[in-house]
């Protein structure tokens, strides 16, 4: 495209150019045309040259005529084909302007129609990228819901074989009822006979009384019952105060645990801090004047108590160095006041001793008299346990029964939980089909919108690639155009170059000089107008012998008598069609009621001085008067 706008830059330039001699030759012209007109008279002697020097100037005069008259019709055609040529570039021009801004627009076009086909290839991607990440998450979630299919296959298998137990514990339970009825029912036959052999049997007191203690003892066991349920709850309520302490105990041990790592990073401080005391009191020692091995060998205590005395000794004024044996009787007095010290703590302890095992005495007092009473306690238990141990049974069995219950109860709500979140998942499933689904038309009108758009862009690069044949198919004509409007101009310029030439020589032939004529081309034609009358005059005044004939080769034709009246010498003659052409160019006056393209002009003798009857002398001088002759500065 930048090439096609160069070239057509290039030939636009070219053809200013050319417009620019055009005016140049126009200014030419016009300067030319602006010269004063200096006219040439011919002498009368010319008038008197033999018959065929003048034919031959008639042939040259016609041939030189019709050359005018088609010289004349060239440039007429050529100017209307420069003009017509300069149209064609102008509407060539508009219509290069027009598709220069078809083009940009089409340019712009294409520029956004790219702009949406990469917005609508993201999306797509987008699209397609959440399209695989839902279709993942499709996948886990069929996984899913196969999974949890397999768990609910299985629970349902589970709660099949389950029903068959349930069945029988129930059974069972509804069998355990029926006895524990007929056993009730027992009970209360045996109570009736009781009372009937109480009401009959009197007599047998032995058995009231054994009845009765056994009641007693029934009650007892009853009562201890009731105790041993108290002391169960107490247990477990000091069971749950012992967990209760227990966690306090662990929060505690959490706690001290962090106190005892605080506690070991002090006594290391405190290590580090006695190590540092320590080190420092030998120094302390060494600068009193102690003995420093004696000092190392000391404990932190002992060299305080021997530094504090070696303190008073300097201060009494004694500064000799301390010996062994007095640093040894400073320990050995610290040693027994220790000593002293242990001796209290030991006896403190004996006592204590003493306190521990008269308690311990009177503990194992009580732990037999409680033993004693304990077995006792233990054969009244055995009985009371044998009664006790078959309700035991049963309520074992019995809680054995309602924790199965309990537990198929709770594996019957796993199976409800289990079923409803089956429900969910089938729900979510069904929504992100349907979401997929949505994913799946939106992609299918993305689609068929990218397709759409690659269609309106493989229209738009068709129209492109017409629009460019048609800017060259343009340009290339534009190039014959101008090449032929080049050849135009140049066929122009030689037939212009040719006239000038022309003219010039028939100026030559006529005594004229065409540079110094204001309008060459009209007193060119006027001298000839002149010449051929006076032409015609010399023959018509030739004797009589001669007789006087037309000029058939000469553009002038007669059209009417020798002579109209036998005392005026005139001729009557219709100028050619390249005269009227040329003159047509000079007919400004409009006043004038001659027609411009024909005219017939009588030519009279100017040399005789015959009176002119056709004319009065005042129109002749009117005619004739310079003031009526106008100049056209125009071209011809």
């Amino acid at each position: 495209m930048l090439n096609d706008n160069n070239h057509v830059i290039e030939l636009e330039e070219k053809v200013k150019a050319y417009l620019a001699e055009i005016q140049q030759k126009d200014d030419l012209i016009r300067k030319l045309s602006s010269m004063d007109i200096s006219v040439i008279k011919v002498p009368p002697q010319q008038c008197t040259e033999s018959e065929g020097q003048s034919r031959l100037n008639r042939e040259e005069l016609a041939v030189l005529r019709s050359k005018v008259d088609g010289l004349c019709e060239k440039t007429l055609s050529q100017e209307t084909e420069i003009k017509a040529k300069n149209t064609i570039i102008t509407k060539l021009e508009e219509e290069k302007v027009n598709l220069e801004k078809q083009l940009d627009a089409l340019t712009k076009k294409n520029e956004k129609t790219t702009k949406q086909l990469d917005e609508t290839t993201t999306k797509l991607e987008l699209v397609n990228i959440e399209k695989s990440s839902e279709s993942k998450k499709v996948e886990k979630l069929k996984q899913e819901l196969k999974n949890e299919q397999e768990k609910a296959k299985d629970v349902v298998n589970e709660n099949l074989k389950h029903r068959g137990r349930i069945q029988e514990l129930s059974d069972r339970i509804s069998q355990r009822d029926r006895q524990i009825a007929e056993r009730n029912r027992t009970v209360d036959r045996l109570g009736e006979q009781l009372t009937k052999t109480a009401a009959s049997d009197r007599e047998t007191q032995n058995v009231t009384h054994l009845c009765a203690r056994l009641e007693s003892r029934l009650s007892e066991v009853s009562s201890r019952w009731d105790s041993v349920k108290s002391t169960k709850c107490e247990m477990e309520q000091q069971i749950e105060r012992t967990e209760r302490e227990n966690h306090n105990l662990r929060d505690q041990i959490r706690q001290l645990e962090s106190e005892l790592a605080n506690s070991l990073i002090i006594r290391d401080e405190q290590r580090a801090d006695r190590e540092r005391f320590f080190f420092y009191l030998c120094k302390l020692a060494t600068k009193a004047r102690i003995d420093q091995k004696v000092a190392s060998r000391m404990e932190i205590d002992e060299l305080q108590e021997a530094i504090y005395t070696r303190m008073g000794q300097i201060t009494s004024g004694e500064f000799s160095l301390l010996t062994d044996v007095q640093a040894n009787a400073d320990r050995l007095s610290g040693l027994n006041r220790r000593v002293k010290r242990l001796q209290d703590q030991l006896a403190s302890k004996e006592i204590q001793l003493g306190l521990w095992r008269d308690k311990t005495a009177t503990l194992e007092a009580q732990l037999n008299e409680w033993s004693r009473i304990g077995k006792n306690a233990e054969q009244e238990h055995t009985n009371a346990e044998r009664a006790i141990a078959r309700e035991r049974k049963t309520e074992a069995e019995n809680a054995r029964l309602c924790d199965e219950l309990t537990r198929l109860r709770a594996e019957l709500l796993d199976l409800n939980d289990s079923k409803i979140r089956c429900v969910k998942v089938e729900d979510k499933l069904s929504e992100l089909q349907k979401a997929n689904e949505q994913l799946e038309d939106v992609r299918e009108r993305q689609a068929t919108k990218i397709t759409e758009l690659r269609d309106v862009i493989e229209k738009q690069q068709c129209e492109l690639s017409d629009y460019k044949t048609r800017n060259v198919e343009s340009r290339n004509t534009l190039t014959d155009e101008l090449a032929s409007t080049r050849k135009t101009v140049e066929q122009l310029k030689r037939s212009e170059r040719e006239l000038y030439e022309f003219r010039a020589l028939v100026g030559r032939l006529l005594g004229l000089n065409v540079e110094t004529l204001a309008v060459p081309n009209y007193d060119i034609i006027n001298r000839l107008e002149n010449f051929i009358a006076n032409h015609q005059l010399m023959q018509l005044e030739e004797p009589r012998g001669m007789p006087a004939r037309n000029v058939l080769s000469s553009p002038t034709v007669r059209t009417a008598h020798h002579l109209r009246e036998p005392e005026i010498h005139s001729c009557e003659y219709v100028s050619g069609s390249g005269v009227t052409k040329a003159k047509s160019k000079e007919a400004w006056d409009t006043g004038s009621s001659r027609s411009p393209r024909l005219e017939t002009r009588v030519v009279r003798a100017k040399h005789t001085n015959l009176p002119d009857r056709r004319r009065s002398p005042v129109k002749r001088e009117i005619s004739n008067s310079p003031k009526i002759v106008k100049r056209d500065p125009r071209k011809y």
